[in-house]
């Protein structure tokens, strides 16, 4: 018989009893994200109450991601390389547990510092859980599941956000701001210690380890992983910065309670960034078997037509279809994620995947976390003196124009993007000769 081996017969990570097993712990690092990222964006619904009872400015509110995005990414690639040198299960379960005492914590701050040192905590603790979940991941996946494997895990991050926001928000209208981070805090406590035993380390595709800076020399050598890298940053530039922003934008422009906004913003991540997210995946390993670049065209397409219902979801006057549009921009906004990460782990040797994830993830929160909220909290600051509450209004339209450039690079990396997953394959086929 001729022929290529079917990838079932050429890769033991195709085999149904190992998918299946693959399944079982992606469902528990995808439960883990969901924490994750509640315990982060609950601090968006909270923005407003918080604001008025610690008398806060628009920047000190975009200061409060600022920070957390500063510690997130400084102590991301050496967390990220004890994940690649010593036990993922450890590193995610200790993590999880810093960041949930410290989530608890926010709720106790009397002040500004107070719940900012709080926030940086935070972020120290949440930095252990992506690079180290990707790695663990890719060794357990094979290329073609890699895709909706990651948007799967992805996905957990915007059912994160709809928990934080939805069980944050009614939390801070039936008591406060405080009980909300105390509610969010404790069952990250409790998962932690599920996650200590019932999570595996497989074991790595590829012998050997990199340092830290031959990572960094590596992951920019790649073309189309460095298009990928400042596509996806100026990406979380314009989502993250409007995320922290659009409860606000709700309460002030349209006059919502926070638990009504809670409400509407859960109902925009279900159906438009957990939609997105998943589609995403989905689409980039079915059209990515016939051609690999369509792992960076669907991400380039998609944000380019996240755009103009952006501009609609900050202008129409009527609620609901603020709504309608917000949730369409923000599926379309979604697509990239799933393909970003799966391309970021076939661009680089195993041996340096939660690195290369780290260092992925440290560029998209310095210019998405880090940025974003700053430059959407200063832009609505300045203009607030002439056009009042509609000065928010304006300052998230801008930043989400941002998705335009991004598209460019998605596109751009595209280029090389065949020639250069074939070349890293061949490299960790060396490697492991």
């Amino acid at each position: 018989m001729t022929g290529r081996p079917s990838e079932e017969e050429s890769d033991p990570r195709a085999r149904p009893e190992n998918l299946r097993e693959a399944y079982r712990v992606l469902g528990l690092l995808f439960v883990i994200f969901v924490i994750n990222f509640a315990d982060r964006h609950v601090l968006f619904i909270l923005s407003e109450p918080i604001k008025r009872d610690l008398s806060l400015t628009d920047t000190q509110v975009g200061l409060l991601s600022g920070a957390f995005a500063l510690f997130y990414v400084t102590a991301g690639l050496p967390i990220a390389r004890w994940a690649d040198t010593g036990s993922r299960a450890s590193v995610i379960s200790l993590g999880m547990a810093v960041w949930s005492a410290l989530t608890v914590v926010c709720g106790f701050a009397r002040n500004f510092p107070q719940l900012l040192a709080a926030r940086v905590g935070v972020g120290i603790g949440e930095a252990a859980c992506t690079p180290a979940a990707h790695s663990i991941l890719s060794d357990l996946f094979p290329t073609s599941h890699r895709g909706r494997a990651f948007a799967i895990y992805g996905m957990g991050g915007s059912i994160g956000g709809m928990v934080g926001i939805f069980v944050g928000g009614h939390m801070a209208d039936l008591f406060d701001w405080r009980v909300a981070f105390f509610v969010m805090g404790v069952p990250g406590l409790l998962l932690a210690l599920v996650a200590r035993y019932a999570l595996p380390d497989p074991p790595r595709t590829a012998r050997g380890t990199t340092s830290v800076s031959e990572t960094v020399r590596f992951f920019w050598s790649q073309r189309a992983l460095r298009h990928l890298l400042v596509g996806s940053a100026l990406h979380a530039f314009a989502i993250i910065g409007v995320s922290a922003f659009n409860s606000m934008f709700f309460i002030r422009v349209h006059g919502l309670s926070t638990g009504q906004t809670a409400t509407i913003m859960t109902l925009m991540a279900l159906f438009g960034t957990t939609a997105g997210s998943y589609a995403g995946g989905l689409l980039t390993d079915r059209f990515g078997e016939r051609d690999l670049r369509w792992y960076l065209w669907l991400p380039a397409i998609a944000t380019a037509i996240s755009i103009p219902f952006s501009g609609a979801y900050y202008f129409v006057p009527v609620t609901t279809l603020a709504a309608l549009f917000g949730g369409l921009a923000s599926g379309l906004g979604s697509f990239y994620s799933g393909p970003a990460a799966a391309m970021t782990q076939a661009l680089v040797p195993s041996s340096m995947r939660a690195q290369a994830s780290a260092a992925f993830l440290l560029f998209n929160s310095l210019v998405g976390m880090g940025l974003g909220p700053i430059a959407v909290g200063a832009i609505s600051d300045r203009l607030e003196p002439t056009l009042g509450a509609e000065s928010l209004r304006y300052a998230l339209l801008l930043v989400c124009v941002t998705n335009a450039w991004a598209a460019v690079h998605f596109t751009l990396g595209a280029k090389t993007l065949r020639e250069e997953v074939s070349a890293t394959r061949a490299l960790e086929a060396a490697i492991d000769a």
